[in-house]
């Protein structure tokens, strides 16, 4: 097979990334688990997921404890974001931090939401391209993993004017955000990338690439 490998290196008849020729299958053995150091682990979600324009990091306090957000705007619903937010603002919490802190906001602040408890960064990867909302607590582990996916009624439609037999049978006629929200709603992939640019000297409209990067060519 090493003949077949050098075949097709030479013509360009592959992809190959590092020496790579196909994408590497990430694996639950491979990802650290979360410990409790806030730091840490905000430099590796935005190693990670954070490479996408609309990851987004919302941090607050509770007392001396410093806590973060993390959540795809395309697909999170902000208003789950903000009364998370609210409902952690709004309470009376104890002078000293109760222990386990994330018990006592499951059962306590966030009693209204559908939560659990997780710890593995790869489940928390693909927690939030499934669009829940990850809390990280500094000092306090497990992460809370809070539901929070905001769907879109709409289905994609096929395209009626520009009808083809081949290839991508679906249309996107919403506004950018509704069609990258789809787009994660169909393939919900920490890998999956967004990068947004404003072209236009008058216009100032929003275009956005989107690929995966594990998969796509850096180089091209």
């Amino acid at each position: 097979m090493h003949w077949f490998k050098s075949f097709t290196e030479r013509f360009g008849l592959t992809n190959p990334v590092r020496g790579r020729y196909r994408p590497r299958i990430p694996s639950q053995r491979d990802m650290p688990t979360y410990t409790g150091n806030l730091e840490d682990a905000l430099k590796y979600f935005r190693s990670t997921v954070g490479q996408s324009d609309d990851f987004v990091v919302r941090i607050f306090e509770i007392g001396k404890v410093s806590g973060a957000l993390l959540f795809y705007t395309s697909i999170c619903d902000k208003r789950a974001v903000e009364d998370t937010l609210r409902a952690i603002h709004r309470h009376r919490f104890p002078r000293r931090a109760p222990r386990p802190l994330p018990q006592y906001l499951v059962e306590r602040v966030l009693s209204g939401s559908e939560t659990m408890f997780m710890e593995s960064t790869f489940e928390l990867k693909q927690a939030i391209a499934a669009g829940k909302l990850v809390m990280l607590l500094d000092g306090h582990p497990p992460a809370i993993v809070i539901s929070a996916k905001a769907v879109e009624h709409r289905a994609p439609d096929q395209p009626i004017l520009e009808t083809s037999t081949r290839g991508s049978q679906v249309a996107f006629v919403e506004n950018i955000d509704i069609n990258l929200g789809m787009i994660r709603q169909h393939m919900s992939t920490d890998t999956l990338v967004v990068k947004r640019w404003s072209i236009g000297v008058r216009s100032h409209r929003v275009v956005a690439m989107v690929y995966v990067r594990d998969i796509a060519n850096p180089f091209s």
